[in-house]
């Protein structure tokens, strides 16, 4: 069940990645084809990039409104992807945490060796996993 869940997280983000750097080629490609009169700096400042969709459309020619067009779908897709994968991991996560437990009883984890814990000696280890 573990290669699984490591399976789904792989795949997530190899997704995510490739949203990701699909959207900054698509704010390159906008940004290339800004108007005449508008300025790189109204829409880059340091690190800091305008979302596409913030991105005034007058600003731009027709060549550049176009690829915004293009590039707000694959920036929807990409948050989509992002919250609904996150979604998704959750939801899973809260299946394998309660998968191998009876009804009712779920893993803790005991980190004070003044909690009472079921273990055979009392020499064990109090930091690992015990049935509550």
């Amino acid at each position: 069940m573990i290669y699984l869940a490591a399976g789904l997280i792989v795949v997530w983000l190899a997704g995510l990645l490739f949203f990701a750097g699909q959207a900054l080629n698509d704010i390159r490609v906008v940004l290339n084809n800004l108007a005449p009169d508008a300025r790189y700096s109204d829409f880059v400042s340091g690190l800091k990039i305008k979302l596409v969709s913030k991105i005034n459309p007058t600003r731009l020619t027709d060549l550049g409104r176009q690829h915004q067009r293009r590039a707000i779908q694959h920036e929807r897709i990409m948050f989509a992807w992002a919250v609904g994968g996150l979604i998704v991991l959750v939801c899973f996560f809260s299946y394998i945490q309660a998968w191998g437990t009876a009804p009712g009883q779920a893993y803790t984890f005991v980190s004070s060796p003044l909690q009472s814990c079921d273990f055979p000696d009392k020499g064990a280890n109090p930091t690992q996993f015990s049935r509550r």
